[in-house]
């Protein structure tokens, strides 16, 4: 249960199972304990206890892990106590592996009774408050008692989380205060399980994924380092200057250590650069790195002492000591100042070429962290700066992917990726060569994929640098795909299925490039798409539609031109509507058909197509089925026309079109997406003005309308579906892995195609107040049966309208040439008056004002039928306003100024007396 998401349904299973088992596996454990005492020193009777011991503390947390279960609360004492016992065993060699390496079955008991108390000490610190102390002590001693060998390191990491979990408490503070026991704390856990061991330096040179792995990737968990890095910051938490001075001194005496004797104790500096860089960081990001720092290390001063030199060309430090340094940048990349960087990024690019696996990946790591950082929202490396050292980056990092360590290293590819990306336009120089020498790498790596993460980063590269190239050179474009066409061609002809959904993604991008006709090379590619086959594996389905869209697009619907390729297509959305996974790619590939094809040849097949998705909706409807059939219903109002729609629906029921209207308002709202909502408005806005079934009947013509409105105001989406951060292309993965079987990961770089059907409305508000500005006038009955809120909204649409139709280029220069006019005009006046004129503008009443020009443009007697009357500006945002009203037969115009106010009579002249005056027609059918 420890990684279920909370839920009644969860709460009600465990409570079943804690109504069966709780007080079994507590009388179990006792039995356990008791039998550990009994066999004390017996390796045999003890093995199968303990193996049985470890299983019951692995259930006992799992049902711990949600909420404390009033059960174990009541026999708490009854656990701590024999959890207390078990890690007071003494070890018993005879129960050791013979790999010394592996962790005996004592280990790990006492380790999972570490990970139970620990859960403890951070979820239940007020139940478990009272058998703290106790743990503490025994914690301690074991701590100091255990010897640094590697089949101790699960228990020692899991003890030290302990005392972390303990240190992060406020309650538990004065366990840690006071000079003497932080001291010891740094000494005798803290620092000796920071040192660098043999087995670690056998890792670094004969294992250096696995290294790497634990080191900067953030999986060393269970390693004594990082346990100890994270006592560190629990200490820092409530003893952030008590620690820093302490550990300074710690650090001191290491570097000096180191400078006695480099060769032979490089593993103190490394120590110290750990310890430093342990208590320097509060708080990280993958992403950004380190986001806060301890206020009392000074990072930069740090690096120019201690880094600095050991980073330099052939500074000839120890291997692991380059490591660290490069490892510090990466760590504090963004509270280094960018002269500081600038001036490390040379030397990084050197070590790209180093033999040491560890030290080049590191490099590139320290690279692409550098390239993807942002600083106040700009890059901290900007095209033209990378622009000089490019060309050697480029060399050294395919250099190093050239060494027999590195053919599939996911690092340097993924610095590859973000060089091009930070590039931009500077790279197409070298595009070519980069992309023959990916295109190498991609038939090498296809004989046996192995490294999915790897293959991911190399197809973003590929998508990055058709994005950043052939955009705007149709030449660039051309050799792309003379490049890329033969490799892709093998590798679907010898059905690769990890790199299909990857291939599919970077054709639509180049033919998405394209303008009509579609080359050859795509069309001999095209009756292939429509093949079950390819359909058969789920994970082709987004970037197959995606293909076959660019096709229709390019072609402007000649690939679907007869009732045979019509039908393949109407074939492979049969095959995804079926599908719960990807019934949402079926209607996207249908609107593109019904956008793209040409209406003789799909109008037969609609209503076939409605009764399929009419008997999905019935038989196994979801959310995300209903918003897409609400969107592709109106996409289909607004392409075609809302009476075609109709026709459609009653061909199947003659009952089903109110049916399909009702769905749209109760469910409208559940549509996601910028560009879908964007669509359903159009739509709904198509039915409420043009379809004749609708405009008779004002309940339901109501209804859709505000449902219209309230879409129109739902908050933007400001990132699209399923949208992955283009900071990490695998963020949006889950943790961050890409798996070895065939799954779709969308390639940030190759982008997502841009299926607006209606690019030409820019502003739906306007758009629906023009379209239905015309229907109130003729259908007094719509408005008349309009509520409140909504005659309120559809007031401010066309406010806005008008305004922004007033305010278009020629109007705006018109009214300036006006104004221009009346200048010149009032400066010969002003010339030509006496010196003691009067300039001083009368001060004006808004309602005396807007009184004034409603008697000069309706004349006297319509006027003084009208009231105006002033009211605040809107309290939210201090905008103008103006209200409407009718009191026995007298209109009332309240305003916050006289402008506000013949903003008001403007609008009731227009919209509800359907009369106006201009200059060149004074009005004269002003109704009463």
């Amino acid at each position: 249960y420890r990684y279920e998401e909370r839920s009644d349904r969860l709460w009600m299973e465990i409570k079943h199972v804690l109504d069966i088992l709780a007080k079994p596996l507590t009388d179990l454990f006792g039995n356990c304990i008791t039998a550990i005492e009994q066999a004390s020193g017996n390796a045999n009777q003890l093995s199968p206890i303990l193996e049985s011991t470890e299983l019951i503390l692995q259930i006992f947390y799992s049902l711990n892990y949600q909420d404390l279960p009033s059960f174990f609360e009541d026999h708490m004492e009854f656990w701590m106590n024999g959890c207390l016992t078990l890690l007071q065993l003494p070890n018993i060699p005879e129960l050791d592996y013979d790999d010394l390496d592996k962790p005996g079955i004592i280990q790990h008991v006492k380790g999972q009774v570490c990970t139970c108390i620990s859960l403890y000490a951070q979820k239940y610190d007020e139940e478990f408050e009272t058998y703290l102390h106790k743990f503490v002590d025994v914690i301690w001693h074991l701590l100091t008692s255990t010897g640094l060998e590697v089949k101790n390191d699960y228990l020692v990491s899991t003890a030290m989380n302990f005392l972390t979990s303990a240190a992060e408490r406020k309650q538990n503070v004065q366990l840690f205060a006071g000079e003497q026991v932080l001291k010891a704390i740094c000494e005798q856990v803290v620092v000796p399980n920071m040192f660098f061991r043999e087995a670690d330096e056998e890792n670094f040179e004969c294992n250096p994924e696995e290294f790497i792995r634990r080191d900067i990737e953030g999986s060393d968990i269970d390693t004594r380092r990082r346990a100890a890095c994270d006592l560190v910051r629990g200490l820092c938490k409530y003893f952030e200057s008590e620690v820093t001075n302490i550990f300074s001194d710690y650090v001191s005496t290491l570097l000096e250590t180191y400078r006695s004797d480099p060769a032979n104790n490089w593993k103190s500096k490394d120590a110290a650069i750990f310890l430093v860089t342990s208590l320097a960081v509060r708080s990280k990001t993958a992403s950004s790195g380190t986001t806060e720092v301890n206020e009392f290390i000074n990072i930069e001063d740090f690096f120019r002492s201690f880094i600095a030199s050991d980073i330099k060309l052939d500074s000839g430090v120890h291997p692991v000591i380059l490591a660290s340094s490069i490892k510090y940048v990466l760590t504090f990349r963004g509270h280094l100042s960018l002269d500081t960087i600038t001036a490390v990024f040379p030397s990084l690019i050197h070590h790209l070429t180093s033999q040491q696996c560890v030290i080049n990946s590191y490099a590139s790591a320290c690279i692409e962290r550098i390239l993807a950082y942002r600083r106040d929202g700009k890059p901290l490396f900007t095209e033209e700066a990378l622009a000089p050292q490019l060309e050697q980056l480029l060399t050294n990092l395919f250099h190093a992917l050239t060494l027999p360590e590195n053919s599939e290293n996911e690092y340097i590819m993924k610095a590859v990726m973000r060089t091009i990306v930070a590039s931009k336009s500077k790279i197409i120089p070298y595009i070519m060569n980069i992309v023959e020498q990916l295109a190498t790498r991609l038939i090498e790596v296809a004989k046996n994929p192995g490294r999915p993460r790897f293959n991911h980063f190399m197809f973003e590269a590929f998508g990055s640098a058709i994005r950043f190239t052939c955009s705007n050179c149709p030449d660039v474009l051309e050799k792309f795909e003379a490049a890329l066409f033969p490799p892709f061609e093998l590798l679907l002809t010898n059905d690769i299925e990890e790199f299909q959904p990857y291939i599919f993604q970077l054709l639509a991008q180049l033919l998405e490039l394209r303008s009509a006709p579609v080359p050859d090379s795509y069309m001999a590619l095209y009756p292939h798409l429509t093949s079950p086959a390819l359909w058969e594996s789920g994970v082709n389905a987004s970037p197959l539609v995606r293909f076959i869209i660019a096709y229709l697009k390019c072609s402007k619907g000649a690939v679907c031109d007869s009732p045979a390729t019509a039908g393949a297509l109407l074939g492979v959305f049969q095959k995804l509507i079926a599908s719960r996974a990807n019934d949402h790619e079926g209607f996207n590939l249908l609107q593109a058909i019904v956008a793209y094809a040409s209406p003789g040849i799909i109008d037969p097949y609609m209503e076939d197509v409605f009764r399929l998705i009419l008997t999905r909706m019935t038989n196994s409807r979801t959310t995300k089925l209903t918003s897409n059939f609400i969107t592709f219903v109106c996409f289909l109002a607004a392409i075609r026309s809302p009476n075609y729609l109709f026709q459609i629906t009653c061909s199947i029921d003659n009952s089903l079109f109110p049916k399909v209207i009702n769905r749209i308002v109760e469910d409208v709202q559940k549509v996601t997406g910028q560009t879908a909502r964007k669509t359903c408005v159009i739509g709904m806005t198509s039915l409420l003005s043009d379809c004749s079934t609708l405009l008779s009947q004002a309940e339901s013509w109501n209804k859709l309308l505000e449902a219209a409105l309230a879409v129109i105001e739902l908050p933007e989406e400001h990132a699209k579906e399923n949208a992955q951060n283009e900071d990490d292309p695998l963020a949006g993965t889950a943790t961050g892995n890409v798996q070895k079987v065939a799954m779709f990961n969308r390639l940030v770089y190759a982008g997502l195609s841009d299926n607006d059907y209606f690019s030409d409305v820019h502003n739906i508000r306007s758009y629906l107040a023009q379209k239905l500005q015309s229907q109130l006038s003729q259908h007094s009955h719509l408005k008349l049966s309009l509520s409140g809120p909504a005659q309120q909204q559809l007031m401010n649409y066309l406010q806005r309208t008008a305004l922004m139709i007033m305010m278009t280029p020629m109007n705006v220069l018109a009214l300036l040439l006006v104004l221009a006019s009346i200048v010149i005009a009032a400066d010969d006046y002003l010339v030509r008056s006496k010196p003691d004129v009067n300039l001083t503008p009368p001060i004006h009443n808004a309602i005396s004002a807007a009184t004034g020009i409603a008697t000069r443009v309706l004349g006297k007697d319509i006027a003084s039928n009208i009231t105006f009357e002033e009211i605040p500006p809107d309290v939210s945002n201090g905008h103008d306003v103006f209200e409407i009203e009718t009191i026995n037969k007298s209109l009332v115009i309240r305003g916050n100024t006289a402008v506000a106010m013949a903003s008001g009579l403007y609008w009731y002249m227009r919209y509800h007396c359907n009369s106006q005056v201009t200059w060149g027609k004074p009005n004269e059918c002003l109704h009463e």
